[in-house]
């Protein structure tokens, strides 16, 4: 994220000093660039992780009912509503 205009923040020293990991140097220094970092390892274990209860899922209702399209359809509905936890979760542990 970039703000352009940076004297909006040049005397605040509080966000200097609780920022200052996270701010990069742009070009020119017409702009305060904030940086974000993303742990790559999580997302990916996440994911997997998502994938593989979705899918568990799907089959083990699938099975029950000998309907694959309903397997098909839960096993969607558990990655979609496992997937917004998961951003969630990454939000608000981050």
């Amino acid at each position: 994220m970039a703000f352009t205009r940076p004297q909006l923040f040049q005397n605040d020293q509080a966000f200097h000093v609780a920022y200052e990991h996270a701010l990069v140097t742009s070009p020119a220094n017409k702009a305060i660039v904030i940086g974000y970092e993303i742990n790559k390892i999580s997302i990916a274990v996440l994911l997997c992780m998502t994938l593989i209860a979705a899918t568990i899922a799907g089959i083990a209702f699938g099975m029950r009912s000998k309907r694959a399209e309903l397997g098909i359809a839960v096993s969607a509905a558990v990655f979609t509503l496992l997937s917004v936890l998961e951003v969630l979760a990454l939000w608000l542990f981050k």
